[in-house]
C-alpha cells in the first residue's frame, strides 16, 4: 500500500456480515467495508483509512456469503 485512503462504490443488500469488503494485511482482516444503508442495487462511495498500512502487502476480498441478495462492486481507487 502506498496511500492514505481506498475508496470505492457498493451497492448490494445491506446485511454486513454477509456482504463485505474485506482488506487484508499480514493475513489478518485489517479493515471491513460494508455496503451503506439503504443497501439496494445503486452505488454509494465508501472510504477506507489505511496510512497507517503504508508500505505493507494487502489484497481485497469481496465477500458475499447470502443467497437472499449480492454485492456490487466498482470503481476502487488507491489515494496519496
Amino acid at each position: 500500500l502506498d496511500g492514505a485512503r481506498l475508496t470505492m462504490l457498493l451497492g448490494g443488500g445491506t446485511d454486513a456480515s454477509k456482504l463485505r469488503v474485506e482488506l487484508w494485511v499480514d493475513d489478518a482482516i485489517a479493515n471491513i467495508a460494508s455496503v451503506p444503508s439503504p443497501g439496494g442495487d445503486s452505488l454509494r462511495p465508501v472510504a477506507i483509512e489505511i496510512g497507517n498500512l503504508r508500505g505493507k502487502r494487502a489484497r481485497l476480498v469481496l465477500v458475499d456469503d447470502t443467497k437472499a441478495a449480492h454485492l456490487n462492486v466498482d470503481d476502487i481507487w488507491l489515494w496519496e
